[in-house]
């Protein structure tokens, strides 16, 4: 079989032998595992070094959701001019995962896991044991691997029953199982100070705000990380590696991807394989996943929550952080009366046909009759009941709606699992699960340790640096800061980690 005969739409190539013997194996890639005729597009078959043991080339194909309505087209420099001659310096997005121990730490640790699983076939445990040296050799590593698992799910019903059971484990691990936040953590720490006499020097809305001007000032002379193919998403595929973040009582919170993959020229929305495959997972052990949207409407996940196959396991809310209402801006900027506030608000939470969706087992429980009486407590304890809020309050009011109304949610599910992902996870997912955590943790103890502090900086910041080589965007930062600010008043006195027990845990 010639694997080459097959075209992607970009060509990546590893410059060593790395995979030259694993690619001759039939057993590897499947005929149709890569589309497009390579006529007229790339490269000859012939033009490529099969045997070479210098160079052996790969030829991937990229699928990226490309954004629509419902996908915040993340910040980008203009490309490298260097591309149109042909010379490819530009580096891709998640280079640094693949720069960095958080790709061997992952896949690592998925190694150990799958050598457990006895009917997970031979190819995947061949890709799994291939050492790999170089980014370039990490980065193919990591999409045949997912190619090759995709592959296999699309055909699911020709597998036997241990084997198809094996897959969806192993399609847990991947998405649920691999613990790389220390890694991130370490990255975090080559740009800012984390030690604990540091933290402790300051309030943590200060932290976040100087965290803030030092990462800018850092990324200012650096170039963005470049998307292969703007035609197409598929954050998995690109390199996004999802690993538990932290623990609220029995639920883990997940740092996870958008796991639809669009194809812009096509129109095509798909749902990743893997993300399906690992739901049939958690059905099988009888739990529970939440997964929190903070954009637009997704039709194809609420279809998914609400099937035959997936309802009470998979529940899927959504209210989007980003509209006029939600900035304060523009024809709300100037209404500042609290009563009438809180009415637009219990309106902006209402469903509506592309900013908010809830579960219907939330509606069939009086959802909406219970906001009321939430606005009015978040009113009461964190303004004062005051009578006129500027704009800059009514934001941090919506703000720690959010998170309480999360909060509610997790309480009413108990999911094993829960997720805060946006269309990229870059800025808004991280901002709420970053909210959510300090709420949780303002509710129990009124607090936080030094340890959290130096978790919640890297748990804020770290996505759009890995993903994309970039600071977190200023105005989701100030958001963030003055909500730090209204909840704790003074945040500089330490706690000890013994004095209480921990609500919320970091992995």
């Amino acid at each position: 079989m010639n694997y080459f005969n097959k075209t992607p739409r970009y060509l990546m190539i590893a410059s060593t032998s790395f995979f030259a013997s694993f690619l001759q194996a039939d057993a590897v890639v499947e005929e149709g595992l890569y589309r497009n005729n390579l006529k007229n597009r790339f490269l000859t078959a012939s033009a490529l070094p099969r045997n070479s043991s210098l160079h052996s080339s790969l030829v991937l194909e990229q699928w990226s959701l490309a954004p629509d309505k419902n996908f915040e087209e993340p910040s980008c420099q203009k490309p490298n001019s260097s591309c149109c001659f042909g010379i490819q310096d530009a580096k891709y997005v998640y280079e640094a995962i693949f720069e960095s121990s958080i790709f061997d730490h992952y896949y690592l640790q998925i190694a150990e896991k799958a050598v457990h699983l006895k009917h997970l076939s031979e190819d995947i445990k061949t890709l799994l044991a291939i050492p790999s040296q170089t980014p370039e050799e990490k980065r193919v590593l990591h999409e045949i691997l997912l190619r090759v698992l995709r592959n296999k799910l699309d055909k699911r019903e020709t597998l036997k029953p241990n084997e198809q059971e094996d897959l969806d484990t192993l399609s847990f691990y991947l998405l649920a199982d691999a613990h790389v936040f220390p890694q991130q953590s370490d990255i975090m720490a080559e740009y800012l100070d984390l030690s604990d006499e540091f933290i402790q020097s300051k309030p943590l809305s200060q932290h976040v705000d100087d965290a803030f001007a030092k990462l800018e000032a850092v990324f200012s002379s650096t170039s963005q990380y470049q998307k292969k193919d703007p035609n197409y998403f598929d954050l998995h595929l690109d390199g996004f590696l999802p690993t538990p973040l932290f623990s609220i009582d029995s639920s883990q919170y997940l740092y996870m991807f958008n796991p639809m993959i669009q194809d812009k020229r096509s129109k095509k929305n798909t749902i990743n394989p893997i993300f399906i495959s690992y739901l049939r997972h958690l059905k099988k052990n009888n739990q529970k996943h939440l997964y929190i949207n903070v954009q637009s409407r997704i039709g194809e996940l609420e279809e998914l929550a609400e099937s035959a196959e997936f309802k009470g396991t998979f529940f899927i809310a959504t209210f989007n952080k980003d509209d006029d209402f939600y900035y304060q801006e523009n024809a709300w900027e100037l209404k500042s009366d609290a009563s009438q506030f809180k009415k637009n608000l219990m309106q902006s939470f209402c469903e509506c046909e592309e900013r908010v969706q809830w579960p219907q087992e939330l509606l069939l429980n009086n959802w909406y009759a219970k906001l009321p009486s939430i606005f009015d407590q978040i009113h009461a304890e964190h303004f004062h009941n005051a009578p006129n809020l500027d704009a800059e309050k009514r934001g941090i009011f919506v703000e720690i709606a959010c998170a309480r109304l999360v909060q509610e949610i997790r309480n009413f599910y108990k999911p094993d699992y829960i997720n805060a992902t946006c269309a990229y996870t870059m800025d808004r997912g991280p901002g709420q699960y970053a909210a959510d955590y300090v709420y949780e943790l303002f509710e129990k103890n009124g607090q936080l340790t030094v340890k959290e502090k130096r978790s919640l900086l890297t748990l804020y910041f770290i996505s759009p640096i890995i993903s994309q080589n970039r600071p977190s965007h200023e105005y989701r930062v100030i958001r963030l800061s003055a909500m730090l600010r209204v909840l704790f008043q003074d945040d500089t006195s330490v706690v000890e980690e013994f004095e209480r027990k921990r609500p919320v845990q970091f992995f």
